[in-house]
């Protein structure tokens, strides 16, 4: 099997692992081209129901810390931080870490992501 079919299969295992945040998001749509591979569609927020970003799933590594940003995310306009991954504090990191271990439970082998991703304390 060659990389591209093996990258194809990482991207798809993922996609399985988050269909469901995937189906319950209002913001996201990911779409098969046989021209482009996966590609990821964002919705504007601004309630214009126009997808403003298009963006190939070029690695399945790349998807999941898109997914887990994205996540992150959620967490922040949920709460009114004014946060990101690199300045939350240690009770918002346990909490995002708290948020993404259904996911990783199923990704281990992308554990090592977590470290590179958000300040605060580790679980």
């Amino acid at each position: 099997m060659n990389n591209k079919m093996e990258e194809k299969q990482k991207i798809e295992r993922v996609l399985a692992v988050f269909s469901q945040y995937l189906k319950d998001t209002e913001f996201y749509e990911v779409f098969w081209s046989e021209k482009h591979g996966y590609i990821l569609l964002g919705m504007s927020g601004d309630g214009t129901n126009v997808f403003d970003e298009a963006s190939i799933i070029s690695t399945s590594e790349a998807f999941v810390k898109r997914m887990l940003t994205e996540i992150a995310s959620d967490y922040f306009i949920e709460t009114e931080s004014d946060n990101t991954l690199k300045t939350a504090t240690q009770p918002e990191a346990v909490e995002i870490r708290q948020r993404w271990r259904p996911y990783m439970e199923q990704l281990p082998e992308y554990q090592y992501l977590l470290d590179t991703m958000v300040m605060g304390s580790t679980i």
